[in-house]
C-alpha cells in the first residue's frame, strides 16, 4: 500500500460528490481521496497524494468507465479555463447535488427544517456566478413570498457575468 508523503497511481470508484463538485472515493486502504472533474459511479485511473486530514487529492489522468450521471461538456475550455467546472454532470446529478449541498448547509446553521425549492437553472449562454452569504438575525423579518415562503435574508456580496459563453446552443 502507497504511504507518506509520495504521489501514487492507482484506481478507484467515484463513490459521490463533495460540498465543493469533487468526486469522493474510498480507496482499497480506507483512505477518502477527492477528485477535481470525477462523476459518481466513473471508475477512474488517477493520480494521488496526501491533502489536509489524512485525505487524498487526487487528479483523473483516465476515466476507464464513465458514471450514469457523466454528461458531455458542451464548452471546449471545460477543465482548463476554471469556469463550469461541473459541466461533467448531468442536469438531473447536477440540479440534485446543489439543492442537497445548500439543505446541508442550512442545517449546519440550525436551520435543517427550511424548505429548499429545486434548482432553477439558467438557459445554455447566460451562466452567471453568485456568492451568498446569510446571517440569522442580522435583518427585520420579511413578509412570506406569493408562495407563503420566507426568504432568509441573503446578501450578494458578488455578481458576475461569465463572457463569452462558448456553448454550441447560443
Amino acid at each position: 500500500m502507497p504511504g507518506g508523503g509520495a504521489a501514487f497511481i492507482a484506481e478507484a470508484t467515484v463513490e459521490g460528490l463533495g460540498a465543493g463538485g469533487d468526486g469522493i472515493a474510498t480507496l482499497a486502504d480506507g483512505r477518502r481521496a477527492f477528485l477535481p472533474y470525477a462523476a459518481p459511479g466513473d471508475l477512474v485511473r488517477a493520480t494521488f497524494a496526501p491533502a489536509r486530514g489524512g485525505e487524498l487529492a487526487g487528479t483523473v489522468t483516465e476515466v476507464l468507465r464513465q458514471g450514469e450521471g457523466r454528461a458531455q461538456p458542451v464548452c471546449p475550455h471545460f477543465g482548463t479555463c476554471g469556469g463550469c467546472t461541473l459541466q461533467h454532470l448531468e442536469d438531473g446529478l447536477y440540479a440534485a447535488w446543489k439543492r442537497e449541498t445548500v439543505i446541508k448547509a442550512l442545517a449546519r446553521h440550525g436551520l435543517g427544517d427550511a424548505p429548499v425549492e429545486p434548482l432553477v437553472r439558467t438557459p445554455p449562454a447566460s451562466r452567471r456566478r453568485a456568492r451568498f452569504t446569510a446571517r440569522r438575525g442580522a435583518a427585520a423579518p420579511r413578509a412570506p413570498s406569493p408562495s407563503g415562503s420566507t426568504p432568509v435574508g441573503l446578501t450578494v456580496s458578488s455578481i458576475s457575468a461569465s463572457a463569452p459563453c462558448w456553448s454550441p446552443a447560443s
